[in-house]
């Protein structure tokens, strides 16, 4: 996966064009950096003799966060401008993170989530002005394709 290394996924340095969101399922937006993660809390249920009878499950949790420049800030505040929503009215975001793990193998996780807060950042000496956003994720995260967590639809 060549290319310059112009945005973080979880640590990881990665190209640019494999770290991208999506908004209206078109609208591409350019991210610097993204965190995610998930779990789903599981506690081991005993009888009185201390014997394991089960697993009980919490609710399925998950965190995200981006990081973008100002500019592609200025975008999304003008799409919301056009669509007359405020920003945390837009549609649903669809996050992409296209790595290759350590096989190898090419991986792509999704993240579809909306936005929460956000705050603007300097770095890079003030020469950088980014814009923070936390995500409210929407639907189990999908790694590489596989949801982490099946929700029961009637």
């Amino acid at each position: 996966m060549g290319g310059e290394v112009s945005a973080i996924a979880n640590g990881k340095a990665l190209s640019a064009r494999h770290v991208q969101m999506r908004i209206d399922g078109n609208y591409v937006v350019e991210l610097k950096k993204v965190d995610y993660d998930d779990e789903l809390p599981q506690e081991l249920q005993t009888n009185w003799q201390g014997v394991s009878i089960g697993v009980t499950e919490d609710k399925y949790k998950a965190n995200c966060k981006i990081e973008i420049g100002k500019n592609e800030f200025n975008k999304i505040v003008q799409l919301a401008k056009d669509q007359d929503v405020h920003i945390y009215g837009l549609p649903n975001m669809t996050i992409d993170v296209e790595y290759e793990n350590d096989d190898g193998e090419n991986c792509i996780d999704t993240i579809v989530a909306r936005m929460t807060k956000n705050s603007t950042s300097i770095s890079d000496g003030e020469k950088y002005i980014g814009q923070s956003i936390e995500m409210l994720v929407v639907e189990p995260i999908k790694w590489n394709g596989v949801p982490a967590f099946k929700t029961d639809v009637g």
